[in-house]
């Protein structure tokens, strides 16, 4: 009986649990704006919930360093602030099934909004 039990808790406690988080690491390209405005933005999501967005492209200048969070499987939520001009801007959207494809609405502190859609890079 204790042989059974040890085998069973061996065999349990060898899968290695994945963090939720891990499937949408990465970089993300795509796009956001306001109406016919559009821009093109590339996301950097990181380890421990950190973030660089940079719109237009890919430059330190264009850059702002945030957070993610996921909400439940499929919302996830960014928040990122450009240090210079502390313009701040959140994002929310709902990822696919896969988590290689997010899109959803934005808005900044100064009263802009709009939407966006990001699908996985890299």
């Amino acid at each position: 009986m204790r042989a059974i039990l040890l085998i069973i808790c061996t065999t349990l406690l060898s899968f290695s649990v994945k963090e939720k988080d891990d499937a949408v690491l990465g970089v993300w390209k795509g796009a956001y704006g306001m109406g016919s405005n559009v821009e093109q933005t590339w996301v950097y999501l990181g380890p421990h919930n950190s973030m660089k967005f940079y719109g237009g492209y890919m430059k330190p200048e264009n850059g702002m360093t945030g957070t993610y969070s996921l909400q439940g499987d499929t919302a996830i939520i960014f928040v990122c602030r450009n240090k210079k001009t502390s313009q701040q801007i959140k994002m929310k959207g709902n990822l696919n099934r896969t988590k290689s494809f997010v899109d959803g609405v934005w808005e900044s502190n100064d009263d802009h909004y709009g939407s966006f859609y990001l699908q996985k890079a890299l």
